[in-house]
């Protein structure tokens, strides 16, 4: 009986001492290889070998605690580092992307204002070539085209009268056909002698010269050279942003236009002193000189007739005479007008000098000259002239035709014979055409 109490005690001792604190520390150990955390043991009841087990695994479960929550703080700095690089790295690659792209912008604003320099150049060399105003406006509307691209516009430029403005040129796809033009007034740059832009939504007023259903916006720049207008530059506007960029543009174009075609005037001037007469403004015996050969050549290659009228004024010297130098000077500048209005744009009338005159016809066979100097002949003897509020007596003309190369086969004969024909004209009454033959003497009797 005594050691079956011995053994209980034994038993209930090494339970109490031994198997709860290890049973408790196994099922902490559990806990704590599950997940969980602030467990800790604290006072354990047993052998002290059992009690430094406990300490120590208080320690060991703190130590791991620490540990954790250094990896975890590691952990979440580095994913903070991580974003923050992405974030560095979104916004460097942002920043790539819109210098990329203000490097293309710039490239390409580059590109256009080297064309723009280059077509503007190559404009103005083309101009300094050029004799006359119409021989600029296809180049004009071409460079011009390529400088708005899809922009319409026109130049109007002043009439030798001053008092209204004409069509120039057109470009663009709605390119407006040729008018009667417009009064100075018509338009706000003129009138201020300063850019006019004009937008739907502002407070400027429309030109009077652009029509009603033209609703965008444009801007009208006077072209301007020596102190002179010489006309006007309008331009369609684009309804947005960039519109300031062709405002510029067309402002450059406009002053370098002005320029050039103000040095085609003066050499048009001049040229005009040197090969018109200044009393009818018919081209004079040196244009003749210049023309014949390059006329006769181009007839040649077209295979086409030449012909040449030869003109005089019948009985001139009694103008002079009767009425004094003036009259004879109103009687030339009335067949001057009715040569320049009876012929085609690409005949040549001509004043040789005092009573005589002289008309080229290109490709102009000898029946439909001699149509034509008859034509003219009736115009001449149906004037009806005054000086000095007298009426002078009656004008003729007689007129020779001669035709290159049937029937005369020889060019370089065409005007002597013209001028026979005419002689000829003269000796049978004058007031009359005859037509120089292919077997004239072309001498004068």
């Amino acid at each position: 009986m005594v050691s079956l109490l011995v053994i209980l005690a034994a038993w209930f001792i090494a339970e109490l001492a031994v198997r709860r604190p290890v049973s408790k520390l196994a099922s902490l150990v559990e806990q704590v290889s599950s997940g969980q955390r602030g467990i800790r043991i604290g006072q354990m009841v047993g052998a002290s070998e059992l009690k430094t087990l406990a300490h120590n695994f208080d320690l060991m479960v703190s130590y791991l605690e620490s540990y954790e929550n250094k990896q975890a703080a590691n952990q979440q700095a580095l994913t903070q580092a991580k974003e923050s690089l992405e974030l560095k790295v979104q916004e460097r690659t942002l920043a790539l992307e819109s210098a990329s792209r203000e490097a293309i912008d710039r490239a390409k604003l580059l590109e256009k204002q080297r064309l723009e320099i280059t077509v503007m150049n190559e404009l103005t060399d083309m101009l300094q070539s050029c004799h006359t105003l119409d021989e600029s406006w296809p180049i004009i509307g071409r460079s011009l085209t390529q400088l708005f691209e899809d922009l319409e516009g026109t130049i109007y430029t002043y009439r030798d009268s001053g008092n209204a403005l004409m069509h120039g040129v057109s470009w663009g796809k709605k390119a407006i056909e040729k008018h009667d033009g417009f009064a100075p007034d018509d338009c706000w740059s003129l009138r201020l002698g300063r850019s006019w832009q004009f937008e739907p939504e502002g407070l400027h007023t429309r030109c009077n010269h652009i029509a009603e259903t033209e609703q965008g916006a444009y801007i009208c720049i006077p072209m301007l050279a020596d102190g002179k207008t010489l006309g006007v530059l309008h331009l369609q506007l684009p309804n947005n942003d960039g519109k300031q960029v062709f405002v510029e543009l067309a402002q450059s174009a406009a002053a370098r236009l002005a320029l050039a075609l103000s040095n085609i005037k003066l050499r048009q001037t001049l040229r005009n002193l040197s090969i018109k007469d200044v009393l009818t403004g018919l081209y004079n015996r040196r244009f003749v000189e210049e023309i014949f050969e390059h006329e006769v050549a181009r007839c040649r290659r077209n295979d086409k007739s030449l012909s040449v009228l030869m003109i005089d004024v019948d009985h001139f010297k009694r103008f002079n005479d009767s009425f004094g130098h003036d009259a004879g000077d109103v009687v030339l500048r009335a067949v001057g007008s009715l040569l320049k209005e009876s012929f085609r744009k690409t005949d040549f009338p001509c004043r040789l000098g005092g009573e005589e005159f002289l008309v080229i016809l290109p490709e102009c066979d000898g029946n439909a000259a001699f149509k034509v100097a008859e034509q003219l002949r009736l115009k001449i003897s149906e004037l009806v002239l005054f000086h000095q509020g007298k009426a002078l007596d009656g004008v003729t003309a007689s007129i020779g035709v001669a035709t290159w190369p049937e029937p005369l086969k020889d060019e370089h004969i065409l005007i002597a014979a013209a001028d026979a024909a005419l002689y000829s004209a003269k000796h049978a009454g004058r007031n009359q055409v005859h037509t120089a033959e292919k077997n004239d003497a072309l001498k004068k009797g």
